[in-house]
């Protein structure tokens, strides 16, 4: 091996642990197509796999011994790296089998997101079956691997060199997308990249089938908590120095936005694929809109909700829009009427008796428009953003905590959205860069939410309680505690005092 000079390590260190600069050049962006251009880009694009990448970016490297990898693992094993070991599972094979049976691990619609899914054999000739069978064996190979460093940085064979170069971590997103290399500095291209498989799109779509056969539900992703379970294995994300505490926070606004704007593309797919006398892809909708107690409510039930949809039609899941309504009201509040009729017009479309997917596609895409423009406002990628997370978040955590009508009219998944913008804006941002005189109040009334969705949602595992574990109340006979909790007024009540105790900490 040929001797490095201390120069060209010291900016490699640089390079490979990826130190976002202070600023970055702005490409021009519009709507998906960063997307289609990376996805047209990769296509062409052979993937290296983890060996390749832990020769330097492990501890056990064979020319450098950098921790990425390490780190990605997490100490007992990165949920991501146990991905793929997921479909090996009793609980994998038992939906499997209930999907017409077949393995896990060899069904694409699980491959997609619990593997790194690149096919190898794709552009090679059937009739040579010695490379076939040697790809098929390299595809297991990576398979196996999880969702590796590839899965969401994108597939190396051209960008592995590249990024060596001395001027890559400072070089715009242009030349990183020439390369095939996802610019996951820019927080939008992160939050899409996650909402691949936590939300979906037109390629990786969690089915109503999916979910019926067993797997569990995960309708409800929030991307800035999300993070906090992924094992760190970066330096900093892009934003962290100039937001300091309230890095999350706008972490949390990029992700409220993108979902709301991605579970708005799956309605445009479903309306683009629609044939006469079809139904809308049930993952659409609300889980809880059918899957509820159908014996007689109690008084509050009707009176503490909105009717968002005609009786007996389950409704959209607005959870996201649930949160970003109070980003409008602070940021746009002079387009809110547009943003409330596009999302009224969806819910009316996507329709299981009268769908109209012409309508639907129409209001989508006029959402999709509204949320580009104000992730362009919360996230100008390589610009210092003009708005100010820790300025916004009283206000906005006022807005939520005020808004449990409409919460509980969306939903349970909107209920669960509102805990979890108070943990992100309240107590890892406020509560931090400068805690009101009444934080213990306040910072027990959050505990004592969680509290209260955590006992709807039953017992959770180790890795998320409060996503995992709203499975198992699907799967229920008894459905007191929903009413309970939600239609008897236990959170509302909660939040109202959440309210009380924001309003005496301004």
């Amino acid at each position: 091996m040929k001797r490095v000079s201390l120069a060209t390590f010291l900016v490699l260190i640089t390079t490979l642990i990826l130190v976002v600069p202070r600023s970055l050049p702005a490409p021009p962006r519009d709507g998906g197509s960063y997307k289609s251009e990376l996805r047209s880009i990769q296509a062409e694009q052979k993937g290296k796999g983890l060996d390749s990448c832990s020769a330097c970016h492990s501890t056990n490297g064979a020319i450098y011994k950098f921790t990425e990898v390490n780190q990605w693992e997490g100490e007992g094993g990165g949920r991501h790296k146990l991905s793929y070991a997921t479909l090996e599972s009793d609980w994998s094979k038992g939906i499997a089998e209930r999907l017409g049976g077949g393995s896990a691990t060899s069904r694409q619609d699980c491959l997609s997101c619990h593997s790194y899914d690149y096919n190898l054999a794709h552009d090679l000739d059937d009739s040579d079956t010695a490379e076939l069978e040697a790809a098929t064996r390299k595809q297991m190979k990576l398979g196996a691997q999880g969702v590796s460093c590839e899965a969401c940085h994108g597939r190396a064979s051209k960008w592995e060199r590249n990024h060596l170069s001395e001027d890559w971590a400072s070089a715009d997103e242009a030349k990183w997308l020439k390369s095939g290399m996802v610019d996951n500095r820019n927080l939008v291209n992160l939050a899409e990249r996650c909402n691949a498989c936590h939300v979906g799109d037109d390629e990786k779509v969690l089915t109503h089938t999916l979910y019926g056969a067993g797997h569990p539900d995960i309708s409800s992703f929030e991307l800035a908590s999300y993070l906090n379970f992924v094992p760190k294995h970066w330096k900093s994300l892009p934003n962290e120095e100039a937001d300091g505490h309230w890095s999350s926070a706008r972490i949390w606004a990029v992700g409220q936005v993108a979902s709301l704007r991605d579970n708005a593309r799956r309605v445009g797919e479903w309306a683009k694929n629609w044939s006469e006398g079809g139904k809308p892809e049930f993952s659409l909708f609300e889980c809880y809109s059918c899957h509820q107690n159908l014996m007689p409510k109690s008084p509050s039930w009707k009176s503490g909700r909105e009717q968002l949809s005609e009786a007996g039609e389950p409704i959209w899941n607005a959870s996201n829009w649930a949160m970003v309504k109070h980003l409008v009201t602070e940021l746009s509040k002079g387009e809110m009427m547009s943003w409330t009729n596009s999302v009224k017009e969806v819910m009316s479309a996507v329709s299981v008796r009268r769908p109209d997917p012409q309508r639907a596609a129409s209001a989508a895409m006029a959402l999709e428009g509204m949320t580009n423009r104000l992730l362009d406002q919360i996230s100008p990628y390589g610009k210092t953003a003009s708005v100010d997370m820790g300025r916004l978040a009283p206000a906005l955590l006022k807005g939520i905590a005020k808004d449990a009508r409409y919460q509980m009219s969306v939903g349970p998944r909107a209920a669960e959205q509102a805990y979890r913008s108070m943990m992100v804006l309240y107590s890892w941002g406020w509560a931090k860069a400068s805690p009101p005189g009444n934080h213990r109040a306040l910072d027990k009334a959050i505990n004592e939410l969680g509290e209260i969705v955590l006992k709807f949602s039953g017992e959770g595992n180790q890795y998320d309680p409060l996503q995992q574990a709203m499975q198992e109340s699907l799967n229920r006979e008894d459905w007191k505690l929903n009413d309970e909790v939600f239609w008897g007024g236990k959170f509302a009540e909660k939040m109202q005092e959440i309210a009380g105790l924001l309003d005496a900490a301004s």
